[in-house]
């Protein structure tokens, strides 16, 4: 992927995440909580569960843009080993 797109889905990432962020009441209120994580985070549960979504997604995006998570994998290549094609032998 080119340097300008893992720029973009950084910044996307960023925004998304640092909305997340200051918004998790708002998000909370609109969505409502979260049962699994009320019961296994404790109280306040739902809330700690998006801040560490927001997190996550935030990290995520800095590994994409410094190269460390591809999200377009190159598939085998033709005339490589694990690519190539048979050809008809006479």
């Amino acid at each position: 992927m080119a340097m300008i797109g893992r720029i973009t889905i950084f910044i996307l990432c960023l925004g998304a995440g640092l909305a997340i962020l200051r918004y998790t009441l708002q998000w909370v209120n609109t969505i409502g909580k979260n049962a699994w994580a009320e019961e296994h985070m404790g109280g306040g549960g739902t809330y700690t569960l998006w801040k560490l979504i927001a997190i996550l997604l935030i990290i995520f995006g800095f590994m994409v843009m410094i190269g460390s998570v591809d999200l377009h994998p190159k598939g085998p290549e033709i005339g490589t080993e694990s690519g190539n094609v048979p050809t008809q032998s006479e």
